[in-house]
Order: structure tokens, then C-alpha cells, then sequence
């Protein structure tokens, strides 16, 4: 876990913060002593949610600012509790996601089939509010790696939702995986953005099945490749249709 490292011209009364790590999403930047003139600094690719007795008070994008420009100064009382979750806005690109056990899947042409499948998505803050109310209370920092598990989950339900909804054509399936990939992605935008995150881009990179339907899956990769000339103007879609329908009778 990276060290938070207050920058060196930093002083006790500038709320200032900004981590090494590039994984890092969000992170808790208190300080012990602060006045209504301490200054608020937030840096190029950050946003500062402050909140006062446990109550947000103010998102702050990038500047300077003074504390009583942010928050009314009679909020500002001595004993009053500061908090401040920085969050990083930059683009989280090359998260992975895969299938931890095969989804099984009937086509009526090809009959029962196991499926794994792996790729990667990517990306951003859309809102720290939703986000932080996900988080876990009073943490110090909070990176890609501890939202892996949930966003996955997210991810999983969804393919695997969509998998068995075209299990009848999963031909279409496994040689249209970029179509796939975008249906994806718009059943999975709405649960990225309940949880304060955009989603920016998702990739479904590979299909696979066990060893014991290595067969299997060497047509299906001809019938991708088919697939490619057919949208190219190589072939013609009778062609397509015949070559597909013996690569499947060879299975």
C-alpha cells in the first residue's frame, strides 16, 4: 500500500494531499489543525469531498481555496470534526475480469458446451458521493485491487445473464465478440453508475471451453475468421452459411 505523502511546502494549516500509488481511487487526508483561513488545495486530477461532523459539506474540484470560501464560516467551530476523502479522476483502463468456473451453455447445433471467457475494462469516477457511501467506514485508502471483487461480481452476473439469453446461438455468440462486448457494456453502465463509477470501455478478449472440446472451439475460431471475410465482402453470405455448416458437421 502506498505511503501518503504530504508535498514538501505543505504546512499544518493547507489541506493538501497526494498518494504514489497510481491504483489508488480514494483516500482519507485528515488533519489535526486547521482554522476557517486554512487553504484548500486540490490538485490537477483529484476532487476533495469534505464533510464536517460526518456530514458532507462541499465537493471541491481542482484550486485554492480558503476553508471559509468552501464552508460558512459559523459552521466553522473549534470543535468541530474535519474530514477530508480525496478521489482520483483519472482513467482506472486495464482492469481484468474473467470466468473463475465455465458457464455452461446449450446451443441447439451444437449441443452442451462449458465456457470460460477473459477480457478488460476500464474506468472513472462519475460520482464521490455514491462511491463513498460503498466504502468501508474510516478507511485510509481504498485502491482498483479492493474493488476488484465487487465490480466483477457486477460484471459476471451480466455476462452470464447475457451467455444464457443466446445460449440457443452462441455460434453468434463467440464470432461477433465485439458486438457482444457493447451489449455488455449497456446492461452494465447503470450498475457502474449506482456505484459512483463510469464505465469507459469493456472487452470480451477471448471464449474458451475445456480441453475435451478443443475441437469445439478450433471451429468456432474458423467460423470467426469466416465471419470476418463475410463482413469484409470476401464471401458471399451463402458461402458463409455453407462453409459454417461443414466446419459444424466436422465437429
Amino acid at each position: 500500500m502506498a505511503k501518503q505523502s504530504w508535498l514538501p511546502f505543505s504546512r499544518p494549516t493547507t489541506i493538501q494531499s497526494s498518494v504514489n500509488d497510481p491504483a489508488v481511487v480514494s483516500w482519507n487526508a485528515d488533519i489535526a489543525s486547521w482554522t476557517p483561513q486554512t487553504m484548500v488545495v486540490i490538485e490537477e486530477g483529484q476532487l476533495c469531498m469534505m464533510l464536517l461532523n460526518q456530514t458532507i459539506v462541499a465537493i471541491v474540484e481542482k484550486g485554492s481555496y480558503p476553508l471559509d470560501w468552501i464552508i460558512p464560516p459559523e459552521k466553522l467551530k473549534p470543535a468541530a470534526t474535519l474530514q477530508n476523502y480525496f478521489f482520483s479522476t483519472k482513467i482506472f483502463s486495464n482492469q481484468r475480469w474473467g470466468t473463475p468456473t465455465p458457464i455452461i451453455v446449450k446451443d441447439t447445433s451444437i449441443g452442451m458446451n462449458a465456457l470460460r471467457a477473459h477480457g478488460t475494462f476500464s474506468f472513472t469516477l462519475d460520482n464521490p458521493k455514491r462511491l463513498w457511501q460503498h466504502l468501508p467506514n474510516d478507511y485510509k485508502q481504498f485502491t482498483t485491487d479492493d474493488l476488484a471483487g465487487q465490480l466483477r461480481s457486477m460484471i459476471l452476473d451480466h455476462f452470464t445473464a447475457i451467455v444464457s439469453e443466446n445460449q440457443n446461438n452462441i455460434l453468434q455468440f463467440l464470432t461477433e465478440r465485439q458486438r457482444f462486448s457493447e451489449v455488455i457494456k449497456q446492461e452494465l453502465t447503470t450498475d457502474f453508475k449506482a456505484f459512483g463509477l463510469q464505465l469507459v470501455d469493456f472487452i470480451v478478449q477471448s471464449v474458451s471451453a475445456p480441453e475435451s472440446q478443443a475441437d469445439s472451439m478450433a471451429a468456432f475460431a474458423k467460423i470467426e475468421k469466416l465471419n470476418d471475410m463475410l463482413r469484409q465482402g470476401l464471401i458471399t453470405q451463402a458461402e458463409f452459411e455453407e462453409k459454417k455448416q461443414q466446419l459444424l458437421k466436422d465437429i
